[in-house]
């Protein structure tokens, strides 16, 4: 079961989740501490707790984002019963995130997400061109 964390009962095990989850997005597209910590305070993002890990969110028009999330144990269908049910809460019909972990991005699909975008990366000056 989910649980959401007031910003001031924020402790340091959620603390140090947030940093580990954050730092799994590349340097350049990732969400600075200092940016997430104000959206939790001012309210604009939720921290929620549940059984092995914590995730936060945010809508977005029809949209629950998650925007960050660290997790020990993954009960990937649980959590996203969790999610749906937080969404339909909150007017959402869509639960959306960007991954950047291939395997993640596999286990989602298999309980139901659907792929909607790709970014793909050419790193400039590599000499593997043909």
């Amino acid at each position: 079961m989910i649980r959401w964390v007031p910003f001031d009962l924020i402790g340091r095990r959620q603390l140090e989740g947030i940093a580990a989850s954050l730092l799994i997005a590349p340097e350049e597209v990732r969400l600075e501490n200092k940016h997430v910590i104000e959206g939790l305070a001012t309210g604009m993002y939720r921290l929620f707790d549940w059984d092995g890990g914590l995730f936060i969110v945010h809508k977005d028009d029809n949209r629950l984002v998650i925007d960050a999330m660290q997790a020990s144990i993954w009960k990937r269908k649980d959590l996203a019963k969790e999610l749906k049910e937080l969404a339909t809460h909150w007017l959402c019909d869509t639960v959306v995130t960007t991954v950047f972990d291939r395997r993640l991005a596999d286990a989602i699909v298999k309980i139901g997400g659907e792929i909607e975008s790709f970014d793909v990366t050419l790193p400039v000056g590599n000499d593997h061109e043909q």
